[in-house]
């Protein structure tokens, strides 16, 4: 299955102005008003039908790298928080504050915010951001006689503008801005860099032709590659000829992007702006075209899913130049629905893509285990963790026994505990048996007067004999009174203990 072009929504096309803008927007959409470029004004989104700004209160940068990655600006934030620079309509709400992103959310509403238009704020605290265009390079030191671009310096006639320069420096690889008067040009040669980088907002000086655009600073140089670029990766964005600046007659500009990577690829057109015949076309590797101009402008979201997009963009001989397109489109990265590893395979769904959230299953051959059995197919089109079956070792897994052996030791420690325990239960037994034996024959040795036969020279009494007449055959001999004539009484038991002590 392959479509070019498959609208996901019902789109509304309204067209702003000679621009050809194309505005179809939904909730949680943003975008950056009143600014010069795409990628550089005051902050909005759209909530309830209706565009409204977002207050400063609690922004950071973290902020910032999201929208303009929402915004399809890959590369992320240039400058963060330019407050009131683009002033705002005094009838537009304030829908937004103390938004608190951790810098890698999809969209600016999957971070943390107040409720919708709760706040206390004022439009003096509207956010503006200024995204990286795919062309910039970055901020660089350049200061006489060592400019960082040294292919020509243009002397300029008239105040300068970033799109003046870009067309100054055709034929070139490079323009860069500098002191927000000068301009310069460069070729791939020039080692733009040997001067050493800094931060942006060393170059922000507002350019003389137009003070809402940067260009440069002191002894500063912000550099913009010229040429048409090449991508290959399954996000980014397509600049046309100049951009920032316009694009002029007999420009062209031919990319091819591999989307193989990609189950689907959402395209957007952030800005469309050509005149006259200027077209820009768009086809696939199955030779679907679909071409766009002044007149029939494209539809601002699309969907695609195809391996091979190309893009060619023709300014005719005859045409006044324009502000351009630039087109960002964001791959669904789909992961692979098979993968070859050693002792094992994959048990998935019969889908056609598997996309991310979407599971499988890691089967072993036999004698083999999964290092871990469930997968999960991840943003990056990878299934995570990598799948891998290991050889069963007995003992190696004492939760997947090997005939049963692997529970060997822990059972043979039970035994030996339980062991103990008995011998420690039966020797307490035993010695209360032999101590309460002890007990009873002090208490009764020896207790009574026996009286013997008158005239008896016997010394022996019946006590003696029955106790210690090993004939008996009793362990524990108790004292028995077999003379029915000999009673004892109280008072003779206590005439006998007298004798004795």
């Amino acid at each position: 299955m392959h479509t070019l072009l498959v609208i996901t929504t019902a789109l509304f096309c309204v067209h702003s102005g000679a621009a050809n803008i194309i505005t179809n927007y939904g909730e949680g959409d943003i975008r950056l008003a009143d600014g010069p470029n795409p990628f550089q004004g005051r902050l909005e989104i759209y909530h309830d039908e209706s565009w409204g700004t977002v207050c400063s209160d609690g922004w950071n940068e973290n902020n910032a790298q999201v929208v303009c990655r929402q915004l399809g600006f890959l590369d992320g934030v240039l400058l963060d928080n330019v407050v009131n620079k683009y002033p705002v309509p005094s009838n537009i709400s304030i829908h937004l504050s103390n938004v608190v992103c951790d810098g890698l959310e999809p969209a600016l509403t999957e971070c943390q915010y107040n409720d919708w238009s709760v706040n206390g704020c004022n439009h003096e605290q509207d956010v503006n951001v200024y995204c990286k265009v795919h062309s910039y390079r970055g901020c660089f030191v350049s200061e006489f006689p060592n400019y960082a671009l040294t292919g020509k310096e243009v002397g300029m006639t008239d105040p300068l503008k970033l799109e003046r320069c870009m067309e100054l420096c055709d034929g070139y690889d490079f323009m860069g801005v500098e002191g927000g008067d000068s301009c310069f040009c460069g070729n791939v040669a020039d080692d733009y860099t040997r001067y050493g980088e800094v931060v942006a907002s060393e170059c922000t000086l507002p350019c003389e032709g137009d003070s809402k655009q940067f260009c440069g600073g002191i002894s500063r140089i912000a550099i913009y590659e010229r040429n048409c670029l090449p991508t290959s990766a399954s996000s980014g964005v397509l600049l046309s000829p100049n951009f920032p600046g316009q694009y002029s007659m007999d420009d062209r500009c031919e990319q091819q992007i591999n989307l193989s990577m990609n189950a689907k690829t959402h395209v957007t057109f952030q800005l469309f702006a050509l005149t006259g015949d200027d077209a820009l076309t768009l086809s696939d590797e199955f030779g679907d075209i679909v071409t766009y101009t002044a007149s029939n402008p494209p539809l601002m979201r699309s969907v695609i899913e195809i391996d091979t997009l190309n893009v060619e963009f023709v300014s005719s001989s005859t045409s006044s130049g324009g502000d351009g397109y630039v087109i960002t489109y964001s791959g669904v990265l789909k992961c692979p629905s098979s993968i070859k590893f050693a002792n094992g395979s994959l048990l998935m769904e019969d889908l056609q893509f598997y996309y991310e959230g979407d599971t499988a299953l890691v089967m072993c051959d036999d004698g083999f285990v999964p290092l871990q059995e469930d997968l999960v197919c991840t943003e990056d089109g990878e299934w995570f963790p990598v799948p891998s079956c290991v050889e069963v070792i007995p003992g190696d897994l004492p939760d997947e026994p090997d005939n049963g052996s692997g529970n060997f030791e822990p059972i043979l420690l039970m035994c030996v505990v339980l062991v103990a325990i008995l011998g420690i239960a039966f020797f307490m037994v035993f010695m209360g048996v032999i101590c309460s034996g002890k007990r009873q024959s002090s208490d009764k040795t020896p207790l009574e007067n026996v009286d013997t036969p008158s005239g008896s020279d016997n010394s022996d009494s019946l006590v003696d004999r029955d106790m210690f007449d090993g004939t008996q055959g009793n362990d524990n001999p108790q004292v028995e009174i077999e003379d029915d004539d000999a009673v004892s009484t109280t008072e003779e038991e206590g005439q006998y203990l007298s004798n004795i002590y």
